[in-house]
């Protein structure tokens, strides 16, 4: 976003300064590219107050292309968080662990409760290398 922001800028003052032909009293430029004064991309909006009374159709293009690169720019923003938050359902990038449910643990063979006055307490037997069955 920021470099559609600074390129929007970057392209609006280089038309207001085209637009003005390039008149002195638009300051000193930051350097030379191939015989074009470059200005910073922000200038624009220097100049605004100064010559937009008397050049206004120019001064309305610079604020379009300058706000329309910032809505490109907000739309890529926008596009590319929705593509982003699009994941698998079933990730496995923080591991794959869970706990079993009642009916993996039946079909297992390795569930079984017990508990006292309503309470309910999960208790799993399973087989160890020796073949007997423990608690675990």
């Amino acid at each position: 976003m920021l470099g559609c922001v600074v390129g929007g800028l970057g392209l609006a003052t280089h038309g207001v300064a085209a637009g003005l032909r390039y008149d002195r009293t638009l300051g000193a430029p930051l350097t030379h590219w191939v015989g074009r004064p470059v200005y910073p991309p922000w200038q624009w909006m220097i100049w605004a107050p100064r010559f937009a009374p008397r050049h206004p159709q120019l001064f309305d293009r610079a604020n379009l292309i300058t706000f329309g690169a910032a809505a490109l720019g907000l739309t890529g923003v926008v596009f590319s968080s929705i593509l982003r938050r699009r994941r698998p359902a079933n990730s496995t990038a923080h591991g794959s662990a869970r706990w079993a449910s009642d009916e993996e643990l039946a079909r297992a063979g390795l569930g079984a409760y017990s508990g006292r006055s309503g309470q309910r307490f999960r208790s799993i037997r399973a087989r160890h290398r020796s073949g007997a069955t423990g608690l675990i």
